[in-house]
């Protein structure tokens, strides 16, 4: 009885507040603006970042749910409380909230699977980019990027003074937190710099860049990332090795000048490749299971082009990839393991596995579909324009490849493979 009278109430409610469009807004009075928004967001959390509380309570307030799932980032898990008792504050109906405890790594760790059969309704992700479509996941999903402002003043006279010459050109990117504040660098700058290039990598947004995503540029020098760490920013150095990168830190407001130690981990890539031709007999292919790190598209094709093949392999399913549940795994029948989870495991912590842990991309290579070249090494695991190897490749792009076309040939105890590509 309790529960139909709330519903009585929500019903009351909606026809004194009109709605429109598919997703319907309701009107947020004064008092509640008052009461709520300045009393507990403006004391309780930071400023400079914009947590989207009213846009979440609009569409929180437009479907009848029971049950909300709050999923955070590392490092953000403190501002829970906070924002559930704002949230809460507008409970008219009984609902209840929950944060996920799962480790969220990226934009690929969204967790409506799980939400799903758990019995939640809808899934609250803060942090990161809608690199996961709304209309593919199996519950209702807010993204809340969490744009975070910060004083570029002090970026803007540090390039002024120490990088500006006739002619120059820079490349600026940064995380999905600081893309607001691009283009008002981006004006700032374009007097003193020739040319400012935001360069878009679908379907990220222009200037974005992921720590699996970035973009193969040409004719550049100069690339300035935004942002703390080195993760995001050593992806756009490996698919682009000979430039100056920069980087700026919000947070402390550094400007250094980026290394990266490219050929010494790419040397290592190469001999994993080789051992892999040479010991081609059987395979395994890892799936990620956290969130949605391991790509259905791309396990069905790798498994198509091993039947066809001909390649004796199994499939293991691991939420977190690690020497020790390899090695009891296949310790004598896998010879290489193939993992569909996140590239950058086998680039950065390939070294601390007894045997080869490759890419997609890298077995494009062994098995003859893809040339080894240590100067381009793509960085295009979530790219519309890039090959079978990433999870959203067009069927109609220039690196569609057919399975009917394959030659299977062996010759001195190699596996060689021909494919026929058109564009």
């Amino acid at each position: 009885k309790k529960q139909r009278n709330k519903w009585a109430i929500f019903e009351n409610f909606l026809k004194i507040f009109p709605m429109a469009g598919k997703f319907k807004k309701f009107k947020i009075t004064e008092k509640f603006e008052s009461c709520a928004f300045s009393e507990w967001e403006s004391k309780k959390l930071p400023c400079n970042i914009n947590f989207e509380i009213k846009k979440t309570i609009q569409r929180l307030c437009v479907k009848k749910i029971q049950k909300v799932l709050l999923q955070f980032p590392e490092g953000f898990h403190n501002f829970y409380g906070f924002l559930f008792n704002i949230i809460n504050f507008c409970n008219i109906f009984g609902r209840k909230y929950y944060i996920s405890n799962l480790v969220t790594y990226g934009a690929c760790c969204i967790e409506d699977s799980m939400g799903k059969y758990t019995g939640f309704e809808i899934l609250i992700h803060y942090g990161h980019s809608c690199l996961i479509p709304i209309s593919e996941c199996f519950i209702s999903l807010i993204y809340v990027f969490l744009e975070i402002k910060f004083d570029y003043s002090f970026l803007v006279e540090s390039l002024k003074s120490y990088f500006f010459c006739y002619k120059n050109s820079i490349s600026i990117f940064s995380t999905v937190q600081f893309i607001s504040s691009l283009k008002n660098i981006k004006k700032d700058l374009l007097s003193f710099f020739e040319i400012l290039i935001f360069k878009k990598n679908k379907p990220l947004s222009p200037g974005e860049i992921l720590g699996c995503t970035s973009f193969k540029q040409k004719n550049f020098h100069n690339t300035l990332y935004i942002g703390d760490g080195r993760f995001h920013l050593e992806s756009i150095v490996i698919s682009n090795f000979n430039g100056r990168f920069l980087q700026f830190n919000p947070y402390s407001k550094a400007l250094s000048l980026v290394g990266y130690k490219y050929f010494q981990i790419f040397n290592e890539r190469e001999k994993n490749i080789n051992y892999s031709v040479k010991n081609i007999k059987n395979f395994g292919f890892i799936i990620g299971s956290l969130g949605r790190q391991g790509g259905d598209k791309i396990c069905k094709r790798l498994s198509e082009l091993g039947k066809r093949t001909k390649l004796n392999f199994i499939t293991a399913t691991l939420g977190e990839i690690n020497s020790d549940k390899i090695e009891t795994i296949g310790r004598q029948s896998i010879d290489a393991w193939v993992q569909i989870a996140c590239p950058r495991l086998s680039i950065d912590w390939g070294f601390s596995f007894r045997k080869p842990i490759l890419t997609p991309f890298e077995l494009s290579i062994v098995l003859g579909l893809t040339t080894w070249n240590k100067l381009v090494y793509p960085m295009d695991f979530y790219s519309n324009k890039s090959g079978y190897w990433s999870n959203y490749a067009k069927l109609n792009s220039s690196y569609k490849f057919y399975l009917n076309n394959i030659d299977y040939k062996i010759k001195s105890n190699k596996h060689i493979f021909k494919i026929h590509e058109r564009k």
